[in-house]
């Protein structure tokens, strides 16, 4: 089944720290030099509710490097989210939930074309549910200080937006 995000936004530092992108049509990753206002963080909220145990769970990414500033490739990892009390009309860098220290998980994106990116979130989501958690949140961001911004269509894209690849098992 594909489970569409009920909530997407990027959040952007320094200067920027009190501006909300929730309704821009990209979710914009930069790994910076915190303070700077270089700094870009995707925040991606899921409903979870009422799905039978998990087996399988691939995040779906439709993106690319922005012309303006390509390198041959940035890798971009997903972090867990300490909290799901955010809202994609709020949230900005100043109030945005902590994110965990290790990626679950990396992807290298290449080029200014846009392609279909995947990151397996199973093991994550696995712990989510037993955790009886129904919102889970993941946060995108730039493994290492780069020149190259990536961007990721957001749910305001329409089809091409974040979604959850998911195989629950079966009663």
């Amino acid at each position: 089944m594909t489970l569409t995000d009920t909530a997407d936004a990027y959040v952007q530092d320094g200067t920027y720290s009190n501006t909300n992108y929730g309704s821009s049509k990209q979710l914009l990753v930069k790994g910076a030099i915190a303070g700077g206002g270089f700094v870009r963080t995707a925040y991606i909220q899921f409903n979870l509710s009422g799905l039978g145990a998990i087996t399988s769970a691939v995040l779906q990414l439709n993106g690319s490097e922005t012309t303006a500033s390509a390198e041959p490739s940035v890798t971009i990892g997903a972090y867990s989210v300490s909290s799901s009390s955010w809202g994609q009309s709020t949230i900005t860098d100043a109030n945005a939930p902590a994110t965990g220290t290790s990626p679950l998980g990396t992807v290298t994106v290449s080029g200014t074309t846009a392609k279909t990116y995947t990151l397996d979130l199973t093991a994550y989501l696995q712990q989510q549910q037993a955790a009886n958690k129904t919102t889970v949140s993941i946060a995108l961001k730039g493994v290492i200080y780069t020149s190259a911004i990536v961007a990721f269509n957001s749910r305001e894209a329409g089809a091409t937006g974040p979604s959850l690849l998911l195989r629950t098992a079966t009663a």
